[in-house]
């Protein structure tokens, strides 16, 4: 079920010359091919380092681009974009789906379009370019794209915690309930979408739909305020 691993194919996807080419095939290796091929290392490992640095890069170029915003503001942009959808959004920008070595089962249930499968690829990436380049090379290859997300996200307001400014708005005056309840799940499971209401003292005060929970939320957080704020 999975595709040959083409090398050279990933290398000029990615823009740099492996001196250690088990390396690359690993970081993009899913858990999965290991039942059914039990040489294979998986890229966890790698994902994981590749976090770190990723969030070292982002926060580098936050600090250096923007000058006069504080910690907190910082903490919560970079937040927006090295999460989950933003890497994923990189990955199908590249096409990596097409590359990743994936089991059986999960290569059919659309694993090669699955956000969190795309997006722990994109870390574990930058795990083997700082291992086989330095930080320098795995610099190179995320921070372009960084940068983008990052505009993205100033521009469109994304980093906002819509959650956090209803909870602060409604309890400012005293302890008001506000509770987030799920209304749906709909789509396949590579691609489903949630629909989240919240509660405030048991009323209804926003719908919010997301390719997750924690999204969903977010949007239903930001229509209770701009319901406030109609008010």
């Amino acid at each position: 079920m999975n595709h040959s691993f083409n090398t050279k194919k990933v290398e000029t996807i990615i823009g740099y010359k492996f001196k250690d080419k088990a390396l690359l095939k690993r970081a993009l290796t899913h858990s999965s091919a290991i039942m059914d091929n039990p040489e294979l290392l998986s890229y966890e490992r790698l994902e994981y380092l590749g976090d770190a640095v990723l969030d070292l890069l982002v926060t580098t170029l936050l600090y250096k681009t923007y000058t006069d915003k504080s910690e907190g503001w910082m903490t919560k942009v970079r937040a927006s974009i090295v999460s989950e959808s933003p890497l994923a959004q990189i990955a199908k920008e590249l096409d990596l789906g097409q590359c990743l070595i994936l089991g059986k089962g999960t290569e059919n249930a659309g694993g090669r379009e699955l956000h969190s499968i795309l997006s722990d690829s994109i870390e574990a990436i930058i795990g083997a370019l700082y291992i086989d380049g330095g930080i320098a090379v795995a610099e190179k290859f995320i921070i372009p794209f960084m940068a983008k997300k990052l505009a993205e996200s100033i521009k469109q307001g994304k980093y906002f915690d819509y959650k956090t400014s209803l909870q602060e708005l409604l309890q400012q005056n005293g302890n008001i309930s506000i509770k987030y309840e799920l209304l749906k799940e709909e789509g396949p499971p590579h691609d489903r979408v949630f629909t989240t209401q919240v509660l405030v003292d048991g009323k209804e005060m926003g719908k919010g739909q997301g390719k997750s929970k924690k999204i969903s939320q977010q949007n239903a957080a930001r229509k209770a305020l701009e319901e406030i704020n109609h008010e």
